[in-house]
């Protein structure tokens, strides 16, 4: 099957390529994006995906089965062609209204994708529950992160640090819980890694930099606003599988399970007081980061995102069939 999308949320469009049988087409160099091209540092590119320019797409559509966007912005930039259309949310509504600016409500966003997925037969699905709700989605396919527990693994924690893995931490303050993670962390070394000019930090020079990051550090944390994130995201998924205990501020939907594979509270004495003990004792990091493998393993498997990826993509292809007439050659 081919797929046509384009390049956004390089991590997961690496992942979607790991599905048998999927040869992908990613538009790339595309104006306006943070990243105006594919980077290798982040992911490389897949042996079964291929790179074209937007003009090339637009001008000689290339013979796809299906498009998969992963924002508004992807639908509207290949609105003009005819296929089977899947919207991936990723990022909750609330989140990107507190981050950019915007003379439409939430309740106007609604009711405007309503009318496009309508519309154009879009098949919509979502990493989570909550972000689909924030977008007014209340009924659609749920698709967890994928975590590749063949490659983050090794975990061994011997420097007694922290890590957070995140891009743009200061401008997502307000959905990252930024107040709660700065005085967490007060006097404590931790160390942050991604794109964050204000922070002064930048990115894994490559994937295999990041896993080494995720086996040395002696703890990852986390945290998120209810509503506005998720109570994990890929890095921490990343780092669990890689065998590293979390810590995070109390969530509902964080995978954490306090005293068992990380601690998760809303109080900060207690945290630092267990960050403390992770510094102190490598064996109880251990211990905590095997439980957090067991559950990436158990609950983000790739046969899991396969199967229910196959189901999304098979479901836009016969909604597309049967919402467009039929028209004799």
């Amino acid at each position: 099957m081919r797929i046509l999308t384009l390049n956004s949320h390089q991590p997961y469009i690496y992942d979607l390529a790991q599905i048998s049988g999927i040869e992908l087409l990613v538009v790339d160099r595309i104006p306006g994006r943070e990243r105006d091209k594919w980077d290798e540092a982040v992911r490389p590119l897949p042996d079964n995906a291929q790179l074209l320019a937007l003009n090339t797409a637009l001008a000689r559509p290339p013979a796809c089965d299906v498009f998969v966007a992963h924002n508004l912005t992807d639908l509207s930039m290949i609105k003009t062609l005819s296929l089977p259309s899947v919207l991936m949310i990723h990022s909750s509504l609330d989140r990107l209204l507190t981050t950019q600016e915007t003379s439409y409500s939430r309740e106007d966003i609604h009711r405007i994708l309503q009318a496009y997925i309508t519309l154009k037969h879009v098949v919509v699905t979502a990493v989570s529950t909550m972000k689909a709700n924030s977008w007014g989605i209340t009924d659609c396919p749920i698709v967890p992160f994928y975590t590749d527990t063949d490659f983050f693994q090794g975990y061994h924690g011997s420097n007694p640090q922290g890590l957070r893995v995140t891009n743009h931490l200061v401008e997502k303050g307000a959905a990252l819980n930024l107040e709660f993670f700065s005085s967490l962390i007060e006097g404590i070394d931790v160390r942050v890694v991604g794109l964050n000019p204000r922070l002064g930090t930048q990115p894994a020079a490559s994937r295999e930099e990041l896993l080494q990051l995720y086996q040395s550090q002696r703890y990852y944390i986390h945290t998120a606003v209810e509503d506005m994130e998720d109570g994990y995201n890929m890095a921490s998924l990343e780092a669990m599988a890689t065998g590293m205990p979390i810590v995070c501020n109390q969530h509902s939907t964080a995978p954490i399970t306090d005293g068992k594979n990380g601690f998760m509270a809303s109080d900060l004495a207690y945290l630092r007081e267990k960050i403390h003990s992770l510094e102190e004792n490598l064996d109880l990091a251990m211990q905590l980061g095997s439980e957090a493998r067991k559950y990436v393993l158990e609950n983000h498997s790739r046969a899991q995102f396969e199967s229910k990826w196959r189901d999304i993509l098979d479901l836009a292809i016969d909604r597309f069939k049967q919402e467009t007439p039929f028209q004799p050659s």
